[in-house]
């Protein structure tokens, strides 16, 4: 029946929101790129590259899908990280399907956990997808495990069986002396008449427990055998059962946004996107979680496109290791991040940065409203 079911699917249109969760650094945003072909959101191998929640529109014969790329859940210490964090989580709530996506090629942390513990408890379809199949090592039995705990969890006990009602030590002594008062009144049964007895309680046979149905979803509207499918995004391997199973989930329903859209993510928060990966690639693990980058003035009605932006640290030691020496750093990501600007808007861009020193600012609310990471 479900495999009918999944055949019937396949020639209706589909359409509806897919929030990608899960930790950081197990290729939420590498994956939403392959599945796109298109770059919409910046990868790096630092944690916590992503701060936003980016849309991506994936338009197709059977229909269209909107891939929201969440910020990876993490161990919060600081706003911008609680923010990150509350940001993912009501995202999974608002969509139609959850795609939750952990690293095949480690063990499953924390993090993790929580996910499959708080996903366990969803209502809409889930699937859970293990990245990086094509790494060495692979953890998935330890997954399904954790997967398989979290929907044992959610089931109910059994239901009691029915059984007549224990009566107590006084309800058994009244009851044995109101049978001998019978067993005397049938003696005068012919003279009086029926025995009459003070009436006697019925046995009560007792009721069967009601439980509410399960919270765990089933995943009755995706295909059979999709859960824990194994993928890489880096190659595309299992891509295509990936969305065959994604458009099972989805209901019915015209295209949410225009079919040549291919994310509504606002263009100088995109550029400032570019910025800051360009930045994490030269730094690495020497400032990744300390900059942040602002996109101050754009001209495009110039030619080249002219961009002036901000690169923000939280201590003035940190602003010579931005900037390099001789200003060497900042102008070589100044021109690989013009070269794909370039790229990605069709347009000759000029851009110009500097770095400013704005002390936790990863701590001031309206500081991160400006960068954009507070709606």
């Amino acid at each position: 029946m479900d495999r009918v079911m999944c055949e019937q699917d396949r020639d209706m249109k589909k359409s509806g929101v897919v929030a990608v969760v899960g930790r950081t650094n197990a290729g939420k945003s590498t994956l939403i790129n392959r599945l796109l072909n298109e770059k919409v959101s910046i990868v790096s191998p630092v944690a916590q590259t992503t701060r936003n929640v980016i849309r991506g529109v994936w338009n197709g014969d059977r229909g269209q899908i909107v891939l929201l790329d969440t910020p990876g859940v993490h161990r919060a210490q600081s706003e911008l990280g609680r923010i990150m964090n509350r940001m993912a989580r009501r995202t999974a709530r608002g969509a139609d399907a959850i795609l939750l996506l952990a690293d095949g090629s480690e063990a499953p942390r924390a993090e993790d956990e929580g996910w499959i513990r708080r996903l366990s408890k969803e209502q809409v379809p889930t699937l859970p997808v293990l990245n990086k199949s094509d790494a060495a090592e692979n953890h998935r039995a330890e997954y399904e495990r954790l997967w398989q705990a979290a929907r044992a969890a959610q089931e109910p006990p059994p239901e009691p069986a029915t059984r007549p009602r224990e009566l107590n030590p006084r309800q058994s002594v009244r009851q044995e002396g109101e049978s001998g008062a019978c067993q005397s009144a049938a003696q005068q049964d012919q003279r009086d008449g029926p025995c009459r007895l003070a009436r006697q309680e019925p046995e009560i046979e007792g009721e069967a427990t009601s439980f509410p149905p399960p919270t765990f979803t089933r995943d009755a509207r995706l295909c059979p055998g999709s859960a824990w499918l194994a993928i890489s995004a880096k190659t595309g391997d299992g891509l295509p059962a990936l969305t065959e199973a994604l458009f099972a989930a989805l209901p019915e329903g015209p295209p949410l946004f225009p079919e040549e859209m291919l994310t509504d993510f606002p263009r100088k928060l995109a550029m400032a996107d570019i910025v800051r990966e360009k930045l994490l690639g030269q730094l690495r693990e020497e400032l990744p979680h300390a900059i942040a980058a602002q996109i101050e003035r754009l001209d495009d009605a110039a030619e080249p496109w002219e961009v002036d932006g901000i690169v923000y640290v939280s201590r003035h030691s940190q602003k010579g290791i931005v900037i390099g020496h001789k200003g060497r750093l900042i102008r070589k990501v100044q021109r690989q991040a013009e070269a794909e600007l370039t790229a990605v808007f069709g347009h000759a861009v000029r851009l110009r940065l500097r770095v400013k020193v704005q002390e936790r600012w990863h701590e001031n609310f309206w500081m991160l409203k400006q960068l954009g990471y507070v709606e």
